[in-house]
This record gives structure tokens, C-alpha cells and sequence, in this order.
């Protein structure tokens, strides 16, 4: 029998069924459907393949699969630990792979005639490495040992090998061809590009083998967030370290920073981690989080689209993504029109002259958001006259239009740290391109 207690359970969580009720777990803020849901959990990359062997999930829906992560970075630790319980038709396994973050890392399974005797050993494994018992690994974590990630548990490709993941998306090629305009199809594929969004998270040094974005939850950003708070705090008040956590100012910038990169997987390969002690850094991993939430949803939009693109219709894959942004305008303006015209104009009298960068204007849509017009009439700007309005910039990586065109421009939640961006929160605008 599985262990007793719900306390901090995760649960495999999927969409209820019409008229079905649902319940939110008391830690781990995911949804948990009145029936046991069907979901497909990947088997770790490491374990060999046995015929019938799944992932364990409980009556009560729980999924026993963990992915902790620890960073030290006074004994330069940055190392992973992934544990599962695996349930076969004869012989049950104990599987787990760690190393440091970004490489394969070492393999130990265990096989069990007796499930309860596999239960048993999973739950002593995740509290040697955690601190906490299974049933708590919601809680605080425990300081010095391993970090329990919560990831959300959806049916999707977010485990699957590339080289599967490209055969499947090379059956999955539109049958049908896009009503959409070319100039917006364009748009589509450059804000939607799969192997330019891995390239970005790459880039910006985030693991995206550990926490695939798919299964990067909100609350998990959060965190990250928070902990960044503590720093920069910490940062422009070097005497609340021993206020607040009596400790030097050194000691709490280091136990911070351990539990930032415990919480949101970096790649520093052999390097040592660096310790989050000045403006710099902070304002980097500030905008690593800031792109993480906009290509999340972007890679929610992708993922959605690619789900109903299974059942064969009519409708080409890249026109349901445009459809889940929900704009009420996406219009591609025409080159000799003097709308087009002026803009470009003003794209090439505002480029910056100190910069080494030639722009070349490929295309201009003119956007709306539902029910964006509405909200603006009512809004005291509506009443301003139109001398005083003018046309101002906002750049962003394409990787966040997915979020910027769904969402809006968003300011930064209240968990950032106001020294993570040059003028404090709020969205950025300027009268020049750059």
C-alpha cells in the first residue's frame, strides 16, 4: 500500500471533464481532477527501457517521480538528482541518475518483486537527499542538501528524445495550407520558432534538459523571483544580513544565490557558480526570469495548438497559434501606403548613430487586442487630444512576443526586485529605436 497522508501531495493534474469537480492541494497549488486522471509521466533517459514499466502514480493521484536539484557554490556543487518509482507487470524498480547540471550523469536501479518494499526505498532515498519526508516535500527545504522542483505534470513531448520529437513533428506538417496572410505566417514562424526559443534558453544559460519550459510551473518563478528579492535587498543593505539572518552580508549572499540555483537550473558546465552579489548579476537573472515567463506562454500556445492540430481538420497548425494570441487586428500594412511610410521613416530617423546595427524593415502589422479598445475608452487617457499623443518604441526579445501579443505588456510582479531593472518596474518606452 502507498504511504499514508496527503499533506504537500502533487498530483497529475489534467483539464476535468465537463461538470466534474475539482480540488487544489493544500502546497503545491495543482489542480487535482475528482477521477484518477490517464497521464503519461516519461521514464527517466537513464533507466532501460523494460516492457510495461510506467511511472508509479497512487489512488490518490500522486506521481512518484522527483527531480531535486542542490547548488553550493563556496564548494562549487551544481548537481542534479532525479528519482523514480517504476511499476512493471512483474518486477518493480527504484531508479536514480545525478551529476551536475548539464551533463548525463550516473544510473542506479533497484529492482523489487514486492511494491510496498519498492515504496519503501523511494521514500528513504527522497529523505536521505532531501531533509523531508515525501509526504512534505512541499515544504521549506531543507539547507545544505537537495531541492525538491515541482514540475507540472501535463500530456505532453516536453521528455521526449529530439530525435523522436523531430521524426513525430515531421508527420505532423500541415496538410492544409494557412489562410492566413504570408506577411503574418512570417510573424507566426519567428515568434513561434521551437529551435530559435531552445537557442534563447540556451543563451541565457537556463537548463531546459532539467525543467523543460513546458513543465516549468508559475509558482516556480515565483520562487526564483523571491529569492532574487532577498538579494537584492541584501545587495543595497549590506547590514541586514546580520539584522535579519545574523550573518555576514557574504554568508547571505551565498546561502541566497545556493537557493536561487537550486530552484531555477543553470548550465555553468565546470565553472563555479557565480555568487548574485552586484547589480549586474541580478539584473541578468532578473531578465532570465522575465523571458522565462513570456516564453512559457508562448510554449503553452505552441503546445495547445499542436494538441489540436492531432484531430485532422481544416485549420493549419500555424493558424490556430495565431488564433490562441485572440487579436482582434493583426493587419499587415501595405508597403506604398503612407501609414507604412511614415513609420519606416521614422524607424530610420530614430536609429541610433553611435550603434553599429543597419535594421531592414521586412514587415508592419497593425495590432489590436480584444477588447483592448474598450478598456483605453475607458481610461482617463481616452480624453487626452491627440497633439499630445505620439508614437513611442518597445523592444523585446522575439521570444517574448508570444506573451507580449496574448498578454500585453505586463510590469514586473510584486516577488522582482526593483534594482533588477534600470528605472525600477513598469514598461519601458522610448522616442528612438536604439
Amino acid at each position: 500500500m502507498p504511504p499514508k497522508g496527503s499533506k504537500g501531495k502533487r498530483k497529475a493534474t489534467s483539464p476535468p471533464p465537463s461538470g466534474a469537480s475539482s480540488k487544489q492541494s493544500k502546497h503545491s497549488g495543482q489542480d487535482t481532477a475528482s477521477k484518477k486522471p490517464e497521464i503519461h509521466v516519461p521514464l527517466d533517459e537513464g533507466f532501460p527501457a523494460a516492457a510495461g514499466s510506467k511511472v508509479f502514480v497512487d489512488e490518490d493521484g500522486t506521481i512518484y517521480d522527483a527531480s531535486m536539484n542542490q547548488s553550493q557554490v563556496a564548494k562549487n556543487n551544481n548537481k542534479f538528482y532525479r528519482l523514480q518509482l517504476l511499476k512493471g507487470s512483474k518486477e518493480h524498480h527504484v531508479h536514480t541518475r545525478w551529476g551536475r547540471v548539464g551533463e548525463f550523469g550516473q544510473v542506479k536501479t533497484m529492482g523489487f518483486s514486492d511494491l510496498h518494499d519498492a515504496l519503501k526505498e523511494f521514500n528513504k532515498k527522497f529523505k536521505d537527499k532531501s531533509g523531508l519526508t515525501w509526504d512534505d516535500r512541499a515544504e521549506q527545504p531543507k539547507k545544505g542538501i537537495y531541492t525538491f522542483l515541482e514540475k507540472n505534470y501535463d500530456d505532453d513531448d516536453d521528455d521526449v528524445p529530439s530525435d523522436v520529437k523531430e521524426e513525430n513533428d515531421e508527420e505532423s506538417k500541415d496538410l492544409v495550407e494557412s489562410k492566413l496572410p504570408k506577411q503574418t505566417q512570417r510573424l507566426m514562424e519567428l515568434i513561434f520558432n521551437e529551435s530559435h526559443f531552445n537557442s534563447v534558453l540556451e543563451n541565457i544559460g537556463y537548463n531546459n534538459e532539467k525543467l523543460p519550459l513546458g513543465k516549468l510551473g508559475k509558482s516556480t518563478i515565483q520562487k526564483g523571483f523571491e529569492h532574487l528579492q532577498e538579494l537584492s535587498s541584501l545587495i543595497r543593505h549590506p547590514s541586514l544580513a546580520q539584522n535579519k539572518h545574523h550573518i555576514s552580508q557574504r554568508e547571505a549572499l551565498e546561502d541566497f544565490t545556493n537557493q536561487y540555483y537550486s530552484v531555477i537550473p543553470h548550465v555553468f558546465g565546470r565553472n563555479r557558480p557565480p555568487i548574485i552579489d552586484n547589480n549586474d548579476i541580478l539584473t541578468r537573472e532578473v531578465a532570465m526570469l522575465d523571458t522565462l515567463t513570456d516564453m512559457e506562454v508562448a510554449n503553452a500556445i505552441m503546445k495547445t495548438s499542436s494538441e489540436r492540430h492531432k484531430d485532422a481538420d481544416s485549420v493549419a497548425q500555424i493558424d490556430k497559434r495565431f488564433e490562441q494570441l485572440k487579436l482582434s487586428e493583426c493587419e499587415p500594412l501595405d508597403g506604398k501606403s503612407a501609414e507604412y511610410q511614415a513609420l519606416k521613416n521614422y524607424l530610420i530617423n530614430t536609429a541610433g548613430h553611435t550603434h553599429n546595427i543597419r535594421y531592414r524593415l521586412q514587415d508592419i502589422f497593425r495590432i489590436q487586442r480584444v477588447g483592448e479598445d474598450d478598456r483605453f475608452e475607458k481610461s482617463k487617457y481616452s480624453s487626452i487630444k491627440d497633439k499630445n499623443r505620439r508614437l513611442l518604441w518597445h523592444g523585446s526579445r522575439t521570444t517574448n512576443f508570444g506573451g507580449i501579443l496574448s498578454q500585453g505588456l505586463r510590469i514586473a510582479p510584486p516577488e522582482a526586485p526593483v534594482n533588477g531593472y534600470a528605472f525600477g518596474k513598469g514598461v519601458y518606452l522610448a522616442d528612438i529605436i536604439g
